[in-house]
């Protein structure tokens, strides 16, 4: 299964580990607003913006957002 994980932080590197210790899903795309798309973080391609997830529709999401001030805009 695809999986979009929004954000590109820390708390999404912890996430991108358990998903691979899962083995199950295979992530697609980072969306962070923070980072360029682009940009390679935790190994992972920035695809776009938070603002860009209807882009995505259709694939499975995690929201790894770890800064409670910036969950409250999702």
């Amino acid at each position: 299964m695809n999986l979009v994980i929004i954000g590109a932080g820390g708390h999404a590197g912890v996430i991108i580990d358990a998903v691979h210790r899962r083995n199950d899903y295979r992530i697609v795309a980072l969306l962070d607003d923070k980072h360029q798309p682009g940009e390679m973080i935790h190994g992972y391609e920035v695809k776009g913006k938070v603002s860009d997830v209807q882009k995505w529709m259709g694939h499975n999401y995690f929201i790894a957002v770890g800064d409670n001030s910036d969950r409250l805009i999702l």
